[in-house]
């Protein structure tokens, strides 16, 4: 008797588990958007997400053509889900367009549940002139041909810029990484991990600091410019393109390394000093623990 109740037992959990993993199976979710929005000519594009693949590429329209894609499920063994539905929020307003994902507030009662994304993608198709201010969590951009200003803050991702050449650049990263081809006027760029590659660039002045990792940069030098490379546990990586003038090169757990063309005038054990011919740039590197490379 005791072990006929056990089979009826062990048979309610096994019909139980069945429908609880066909439940999760079914909870699948699917966003898509495609619309086109105005800007106004000076007109800042504000986009927050998280998660996302995010391509932006300026083109001779006037509007923006914006496409979200979005699909996600659930899975596992879970009895009472209670998510919110995701929804992104885009408005014109001002000659600016605002676009930003809502937080959502995920409530299941389970076992062994994963939120799984099959594809997140943003694409925007944008004025060439239009200005960027981005705030993300996790995404990867890709962002070609925008001349207006860029200003990036993310955590743990990566970006690419291509023939983005506005000349004003503001980068806030976390935990990722920046990578840019061609760029003039003013840089910024703030990365606690990760890394900033920059190559044939025409920057005025750069302001660029890493705490762990390395800093590659190739670029012109213009007169009179001012140029500060700093991190803390990384190597720096210097190659002028054109130009020249002082460069100041800081180490303490380090050490320094240029080509012929670079001219000692100064040296001790932490500290060195060159003249590169052919300009007035004033240049700043530092590592505490990395290398200095200067080249041309």
């Amino acid at each position: 008797m005791k072990i006929r109740f056990c089979a009826i037992l062990a048979l309610l959990a096994a019909f139980c588990l069945i429908s609880l993993t066909q439940d999760a199976n079914a909870k699948k979710e699917v966003f898509e958007l495609d619309e086109v929005y105005p800007l106004a000519k000076d007109g800042t594009i504000y986009l927050r997400t998280g998660d996302a693949d995010v391509k932006i590429t300026g083109s001779d329209r006037k509007d923006v053509h914006l496409i979200i894609d979005y699909e996600a499920k659930k899975s596992g063994i879970f009895w009472d889900s209670n998510d919110d539905p995701f929804e992104v929020d885009v408005r014109a307003e001002n000659g600016n367009l605002y676009i930003r994902e809502y937080d959502q507030d995920k409530v299941t009662i389970g076992v062994v549940v994963t939120n799984e994304f099959i594809r997140y993608d943003i694409t925007l198709e944008v004025p060439q002139e239009a200005k960027l201010k981005i705030t993300g969590d996790d995404d990867n951009y890709d962002i070609r041909d925008v001349q207006g200003r860029i200003a990036m803050s993310f955590d743990d991702g990566e970006a690419l810029l291509h023939n983005c050449i506005g000349g004003d650049y503001d980068f806030e990263v976390e935990d990722g990484s920046i990578e840019m081809i061609g760029g003039s006027g003013m840089l910024s760029a703030f990365i606690e991990d990760g890394e900033l590659f920059i190559e044939d660039a025409a920057f005025d002045e750069i302001i660029a600091e890493v705490e762990d990792g390395d800093i590659e940069i190739a670029t012109t030098l213009k007169d009179g410019g001012r140029y500060r490379l700093g991190s803390d546990d990384g190597d720096i990586m210097l190659t002028v393109l054109s130009g020249g003038g002082e460069f100041q090169a800081v180490y303490d757990d380090g050490r320094v390394r240029a080509s012929g063309e670079f001219i000692v005038e100064d040296e001790d054990e932490e500290f060195t000093l060159y003249k590169l011919p052919g300009g007035t740039a004033k240049v700043k590197l530092r590592t505490e623990d990395g290398r200095i490379k200067l080249s041309r």
